[in-house]
């Protein structure tokens, strides 16, 4: 049995990761409960390891970072008993370097240094509302481009003054979706911004009376809009293969990511989560 301890469910299961888990002998997965913030879950011990089942924390809280429960089970009339269990904080205080997987590493640390290219130089520390920023003016420069829309949440870090590597763009939004223009009426529009959910850099003037609005958006984002407002099956269009943070790059290196925002555009900050 496997505990994710963060288990958010997708429309479709994912099967790659299901296939591996079946492949290593796992029979169930069981995800615990992720309490709202009216509810606080209180333990007397310091250490995740002493903690006893059932764990329904979520390890996210306190910067305790990601855990794996393992529980052997036996059958016990209509219910369970269980015979071990153990709760093992996946931080790297925690998992030491293995000596045997850093030397399979080495001989690719030359490559692995290559790839982490330079990408550009801040002349002062970004913050994660300034990268959200320069994803939105690099989503702008598309052509015909009227918005671009972000959420205001999914930015994950910082990056300090200096040079700026690939592997720090990684850091700030490490998400496998690509970029796409999303078609929606000026009615579709008006009720995005009126929402408040996503942070909106958008033309003056825009939504118009008449004639759709193009904004362009991560895929993930462009599906949430899709299923809230019903959209048609056309109106999502890729506009690149890379993913996010593949795609931010390239838009740093190319200059159309710098988070000015100057007439005829204005930005609106989305409410965070």
């Amino acid at each position: 049995m496997l505990g994710w301890l963060k288990f958010e469910p997708t429309a479709t299961a994912p099967s790659a990761f299901l296939t591996v888990l079946q492949n290593a002998g796992v029979d169930v997965i069981a995800a615990h409960r992720i309490y709202g913030s009216g509810q606080k879950d209180v333990w007397s011990q310091e250490s995740p390891v002493d903690w006893s089942i059932p764990v329904s924390l979520n390890l996210l809280r306190d910067n305790r970072g990601f855990g794996v429960a393992r529980l052997d089970l036996k059958r016990d009339g209509k219910g369970w008993r269980v015979l071990n269990y153990k709760l093992i904080a996946m931080t790297a205080n925690a998992a030491k370097a293995d000596p045997e997987v850093m030397a399979a590493i080495q001989p690719f640390a030359q490559e692995i240094q290559n790839a982490d290219e330079i990408v550009t130089e801040l002349a002062i520390d970004a913050s994660e509302e300034e990268i959200l920023k320069r994803m939105l003016t690099a989503f702008a420069s598309e052509s015909g481009a009227d918005a671009a829309l972000y959420s205001s949440s999914s930015i994950r870090t910082g990056w300090p003054r200096g040079k700026l590597r690939a592997s720090r763009v990684y850091d700030a939004l490490p998400w496998p979706n690509r970029i796409v223009k999303v078609s929606l009426s000026p009615e579709q529009f008006q009720r995005v911004i009126e929402e408040k959910k996503f942070a909106i850099l958008r033309k003056a003037g825009t939504p118009a009376a008449t004639g759709p609005v193009q904004v362009v958006t991560s895929e993930f984002f462009a599906r949430l809009l899709s299923e809230q407002l019903k959209l048609p099956a056309d109106a999502m269009t890729p506009l690149s293969d890379a993913i996010e943070f593949q795609y931010f790059i390239e838009r740093l290196k190319a200059g159309s990511a710098t988070g000015e925002i100057t007439e005829p555009w204005s930005y609106e900050a989305g409410a965070k989560s």
